[in-house]
């Protein structure tokens, strides 16, 4: 019985598609989960970088009550001061991408994610 079995030329040839096809399928599949991979990584970093805002500015209501003044609060953060006078708290992520091109330098280096907090006076 075996050998009427693995004498059936015919059903050689389908299967053989079937597998190549599965093959190619998941090749294609793994192709687009690296391409896609590079892009994706720095959509998570958003949430760290909140994070890292809501407790300095947790930071700054704490000084604020313990009744310390600007310059001293100044003095233990971060906090900047635009050209209006407003102070704020910013926070930024810079990702690298790499991108196949002629020359030398493949990575590009980008802000992937930003945040402003602008305190009211």
């Amino acid at each position: 019985m075996i050998r009427k079995i693995l004498e059936n030329k015919k059903a050689d040839i389908p299967v053989m598609i079937l597998v190549i096809g599965v093959i190619g399928i998941c090749s294609l599949t793994l192709l687009s989960f690296f391409i896609n991979g590079s892009r994706v990584s720095g959509y998570f970093s958003g949430v760290v970088k909140m994070q890292e805002l809501s407790f300095e500015i947790d930071k700054y209501t704490f000084y604020k009550n313990l009744g310390l003044s600007d310059e001293e609060i100044n003095s233990k953060m971060n906090i900047l001061t635009d050209s209006e006078g407003q102070r704020y708290i910013y926070v930024e992520e810079i990702g690298t991408t790499i991108e196949p091109k002629l020359g030398d330098d493949w990575t590009k280096k980008e802000v992937v994610f930003s945040a402003k907090y602008i305190f009211n006076n």
